[in-house]
């Protein structure tokens, strides 16, 4: 097994941290998305709508209660998630200290 260079280690951590921004910028896309997986689409003769769709229209509140149940379980991953980098390498470098606080400035305002 290849020991991974500090570079290479530096390019993975960034990919991480970029897709968690990626995942931060778009929850209730993934909220949606979740719904959709877990309980399909439902077809009302020519019509077909989305169960997110259906219950965000139809149930707002238990919308608003599922999309926090699912934020809270997305913001616990990334914090582990964060936990668990390289923070030496972090520390050195700047574009991954952006980064990380970026992350850490969203999970503040959600």
């Amino acid at each position: 097994m290849k020991n991974k260079t500090k570079e290479e280690e530096r390019e993975e951590i960034k990919d991480e941290l970029e897709t968690i921004i990626d995942k931060l910028d778009d929850l209730e896309t993934l909220y949606k998305e979740m719904l959709e997986e877990s309980y399909g689409t439902i077809k009302i003769g020519y019509s077909e709508f989305t169960a997110g769709e259906i219950l965000k229209e139809m149930d707002p509140i238990a919308y608003n209660v599922g999309y926090n149940d699912f934020t809270s379980q997305e913001m616990d991953d990334i914090q582990y998630t964060l936990e668990n980098l390289n923070k030496d390498i972090i520390e050195k470098d700047e574009e991954l200290k952006r980064l990380r606080d970026e992350i850490e400035e969203k999970l503040n305002n959600l």
